[in-house]
């Protein structure tokens, strides 16, 4: 059977830690605002996963290698709903 190249999502967890880093490290560097980026691995690593996660994460894999990202975060803002 011919490799198609399918592209799988799955949600990231903590062994995914370095491939997020880099994915924004990655878009840090696209955006020009690479010296705005002080977060680290452990940062990542330590608030998005456990029981307190700040954010989550899913990962677009092709051929078990990490190649999108799709972070989100709650926020709510009471003035604007």
């Amino acid at each position: 059977m011919p490799d198609t190249g399918q592209i799988s999502l799955r949600l990231a967890d903590t062994a995914d830690a370095e491939s997020i880093y880099g994915m924004l490290m990655g878009l840090s560097h696209a955006v020009g605002d690479q010296d705005k980026m002080i977060s680290s691995v452990d940062d990542i690593r330590r608030d998005g996963f456990g029981d307190a996660a700040l954010f989550q994460a899913l990962l677009a894999e092709q051929h078990g290698r990490a190649v999108g990202l799709s972070l989100f975060f709650y926020t709510y803002s009471t003035w604007l709903g």
